[in-house]
């Protein structure tokens, strides 16, 4: 019974101590002023995963793509800029063949969508770094998120 309490005790300190990976969700400005800011606590010694992720009506999407302007801000004040586009479908079964990006429609009104952005990505600076991300158009989008979790 005492080598059980040891071994929970040890588990329960262990996980206390791993660094938490991330999710944030951010509302568009519509007017199209201010990008959508996150703000990402990365360890140098540590590779990760990231993502992006939207809420859009189906009843205003247009297009088939979503561009994104990504600028990457270290704790430093380095900044690294990025333009990605991202698939955007209009019904189940698109995303057959595409195995980063995750897709879920509900109601057949509002899609929410999740696309692999960078994977196994190690950063030079510890610290929080500022991700930025515009959409070149804002029609129909709702929100961007960003995530991240720890690959290594």
């Amino acid at each position: 019974m005492r080598n059980s309490w040891i071994l929970l005790l040890c588990l329960l300190l262990c996980a206390c101590n791993k660094p938490q990976d991330g999710f944030q969700i951010e509302a568009l400005d519509k007017h199209g002023i201010q990008p959508a800011k996150f703000i990402f606590d990365a360890d140098s010694s540590l590779t990760y995963a990231t993502y992006f992720s939207s809420r859009y009506s189906l009843a205003q999407i247009n297009k088939d793509k979503l561009r994104l302007f990504i600028v990457a801000t270290s704790p430093s004040g380095f900044s690294f800029r990025d333009t990605v586009d991202f698939p955007l479908y209009t019904q189940v079964g698109q995303d057959s063949f595409d195995k980063f990006t995750k897709v879920d429609i509900q109601l057949r009104r509002m899609v929410n969508i999740e696309w692999t952005y960078r994977y196994n990505v190690s950063n030079v600076e510890t610290g929080l770094w500022e991700i930025s991300a515009r959409p070149d158009d804002y029609t129909g989008l709702n929100s961007i998120g960003f995530s991240y979790i720890i690959t290594e």
